[in-house]
């Protein structure tokens, strides 16, 4: 059996990261300290910090070495699921990454493999906005023109916002992110400042954007889980903003994969992408569920040829995860 951090090295590690929640706007590349930290029973905790300021470390995300023998139970459901959906063709791959909130409880199943985030880019599109906003307060409140976008320009998921009218910063983020609205996340893409978005991805340790084409833009799992696990925390934007990004997260209208089949009262924050091409369709979703007692952050991303087939995928998947998570499970 895998040994477990102890529950006082887990404390600790959670006052230091509620204490470390604090975010200074630069303009330069921060500089990111990887510090893994040893602990007796082999768990070793690797804290990443921020180490561009002269007396404060900020926390942005903490990693442990072993996953949670707990979890290993609900780690083997979902293999043979997923090995069930690739042996009937359903799915050609699936990865997944869970992490309980409220303590040092993970898991993931095939991290390594890359997969496009399609409309999952936003969510970095929006913290990257919300940098400014951390700088300039009013910044939310500017207004941009949004007008009547040539036929054939966007693909369309949803309906665009009413055209040739004037909308916030705030309000199209809403539309960008809860909506997926292409158009507003290109007139976005156009007001925000490039530096803060490289510079978050550098802060996250993460690939540099480097294409066009934002839907060939690829993570893993784990990589993709950082935008949610520092919005979470609070410990890159203000809280202010960390609290804004999740609410319009918690406005997310698709209902077709992680929260398809779980009560409907359940809280969550999520955003999904979607990507097809003539010989590969890609669905991924991750999202913070604010179970009662027991919050937990669930990433599935999905390759496969059959949208329909995916989105069962992502909702089964949910669905093993929540029970899982239930008192007295």
């Amino acid at each position: 059996m895998k040994p477990r951090v102890p529950l006082l090295w887990v404390f600790l590690l959670l006052l230091v990261a509620s204490g470390a929640s604090y975010y200074v706007a630069n303009r330069g590349k921060t500089t990111v300290k990887s510090e893994v930290i040893p602990v007796p029973s082999g768990n070793d905790v690797k804290m990443n910090r921020n180490t561009s300021f002269r007396f404060i470390r900020p926390l942005l995300f903490t990693d442990y070495s072993l996953e949670d023998e707990k979890l290993m139970p609900l780690k083997g459901d979902i293999i043979r699921y997923i090995e069930s959906q690739k042996s009937s063709g359903n799915i050609q791959s699936a990865s997944v990454y869970l992490r309980r909130l409220n303590s040092a409880s993970w898991m993931t199943i095939n991290p390594k493999e890359e997969y496009p985030v399609a409309s999952l880019f936003k969510v970095p599109v929006m913290i990257a906005i919300l940098m400014t906003a951390d700088q300039d307060p009013n910044f939310l409140n500017r207004k941009i023109f949004y007008p009547e976008f040539p036929a054939g320009v966007f693909q369309h998921n949803v309906a665009p916002l009413p055209t040739n009218k004037h909308y916030t910063i705030r309000q199209l983020l809403e539309s960008m992110v809860a909506r997926s609205d292409n158009e507003a996340y290109d007139l976005l893409w156009k007001a925000m400042d490039q530096r803060n978005f490289n510079k978050m991805l550098f802060d996250f340790q993460l690939k540099p954007f480097q294409i066009q084409d934002t839907t060939d833009y690829s993570l893993s799992v784990v990589d993709y889980s950082r935008f949610l696990r520092v919005l979470y925390n609070g410990g890159y934007l203000s809280h202010e903003r960390s609290e804004v990004a999740l609410d319009i997260l918690s406005e997310c209208d698709y209902k077709e994969g992680l929260i398809r089949d779980l009560p409907a009262d359940l809280v969550s924050s999520r955003k999904f992408g979607y990507r097809v091409k003539p010989d590969q369709a890609a669905l991924s979703e991750f999202g913070v569920f604010y179970l009662k007692g027991e919050p937990y952050l669930l990433g599935v991303m999905t390759k496969g040829l059959n949208y329909n087939h995916l989105t069962e995928t992502l909702a089964h998947i949910s669905k093993l995860v929540y029970n899982s998570q239930l008192p007295n499970s």
